[in-house]
């Protein structure tokens, strides 16, 4: 390879890590002023059987910081494993529990949301609570559900939260003949076209928060949305086995985010109003690359900790294979490269071994 190919090589190298490096995904924008970052906490299990104790910790971080959070709620769970499909006892919701709820409430720091029915599995392939069931059936729970929760707590009761995110198209038009107005899963749920649903899945944990928070920072959207999923189990003070993270990290933590100046802390209600674009074309858009987002260089924004405007599917493709152009030019060139070098060595050697063998003649 002389100077000239090597010369068109860096340039062509420049010229595809510039296409790479187009802001597909919405990063390498910087922080900018005007730039507000929505960030919503979700709580999820709080039922008869829930950690009191922990919740009541959880509860008053957010009231220490004036900011608000969404519980799911399980109005009556069962008594034994919710993984168990053999019919059990319903165990609603306490009065303790709910006065808990509605003290809440009426402070402004948490807003009721509806985590399923009984959160039991109803023994379909995928666990799952409303998958498979019957539209009329769904609607039956649905209704129940949440006319109970609004009853011992007083607070409207607009967002459903499905157990272990899976439902099915019955559930999505359920929640609309119920007054549902929003839907919080994960990005893989299902999406109902023309449906007046708002998505508002989750995007990460609370280990996770300070890199969605550093990504969104990044982002060219001005509104990007973070939506942290909690459990009890993610305290080591409660589970050593599953817990990532201490109470009082867990309040340090509130604290960095309350002096946070570009972040709005928001219950699901509140971003569901105030956010533009969370309806059912936003969440296709965003499903339709999840499982591209994984691979390079797409992952290496970190935008899977974020809820965003997606780019367009053909914008992932071209800055992917802009990406991967880089190795395959590189592969073409080295083996060119390489045959060229042993090829000619090869000839000469040849030739010089003719020549030998003539002389000795």
């Amino acid at each position: 390879m002389n100077h000239m190919h090597i010369k068109y090589f860096t340039w062509a190298c420049l010229v595809i890590l510039a296409l790479s490096g187009f802001n597909v995904n919405g990063y390498g924008q910087g922080k900018t002023a005007d730039k507000q970052i929505n960030v919503v906490f979700r709580y999820d299990d709080y039922a008869w059987n829930s950690v009191t104790s922990a919740e009541l910790k959880i509860i008053e971080a957010f009231r220490k910081n004036r900011v608000p959070i969404t519980f799911g709620v399980i109005p009556f769970k069962v008594a034994g494993d919710v993984h168990d499909p053999s019919p059990q006892d319903l165990m609603p919701l306490d009065s303790l529990k709910a006065e808990i709820l509605k003290s809440g409430f009426e402070e402004g720091i948490l807003e009721i949301s509806m985590h399923g029915y009984s959160h039991q599995t109803n023994g379909s392939e995928d666990l799952s609570e409303f998958a498979n069931l019957v539209f009329e059936e769904q609607v039956e729970r649905l209704s129940a559900g949440k006319e109970f929760l609004q009853h011992v707590t007083g607070a409207p009761v607009r967002t459903f939260i499905p157990p272990w995110n899976t439902y099915d198209t019955n559930t999505l038009s359920a929640l609309e003949k119920t007054g549902f107005s929003t839907l919080s899963a994960n990005k893989k749920g299902l999406v109902l076209s023309g449906s007046n649903i708002n998505y508002l899945p989750t995007s990460c944990g609370l280990t996770e928060l300070k890199d969605a928070v550093r990504a969104a920072r990044k982002s060219s959207d001005n509104q990007p949305l973070v939506v942290v999923l909690l459990h009890d189990y993610d305290f080591l003070d409660i589970n050593q086995e599953m817990g990532e993270i201490t109470f009082q990290d867990f309040t340090n933590l509130m604290d960095w985010v309350s002096a946070q100046e570009d972040l709005r802390i928001l219950s699901i209600s509140q971003a569901a109003e105030w956010i533009e674009d969370l309806g059912a074309d936003r969440a296709k858009r965003t499903k339709r690359i999840y499982y591209l987002e994984k691979i390079p260089p797409i992952s290496l924004g970190s935008s899977m900790l974020l809820y965003q405007e997606s780019p367009s599917f053909a914008l992932v493709l071209l800055k992917m294979a802009a990406f991967y152009s880089i190795f395959i030019i590189t592969g073409v060139v080295l083996f060119f490269w390489i045959r060229n070098k042993y090829s000619g060595k090869g000839t000469k050697e040849a030739v010089s071994f003719g020549n030998n063998t003539h002389k000795g003649r």
